[in-house]
């Protein structure tokens, strides 16, 4: 929900409540193993991480973080 909302604060223009989002929730998720409930935690982990950087560094922004749940 963290991510979420963060992305809400970059759709609106809240740049600062956006990183802090995005930090705050890495560091939420990083306990859990890659793999956990079928959602690919390691993929959606380096996705959210690749979009900090790119907002940190004022790069292009690569296409939004997305989660894969597989059975």
């Amino acid at each position: 929900i963290q991510i979420a909302v963060a992305l809400h604060h970059h759709s609106t223009g809240n740049v600062v409540g956006c990183r802090s989002l995005l930090q705050r929730g890495l560091r939420n998720l990083a306990p859990y193993p890659d793999r956990h409930s079928g959602l690919d935690l390691a993929l959606f982990r380096d996705l959210v991480e690749e979009w900090r950087l790119a907002l940190e560094s004022q790069q292009t922004l690569p296409a939004l973080p997305s989660i894969r749940f597989e059975l």
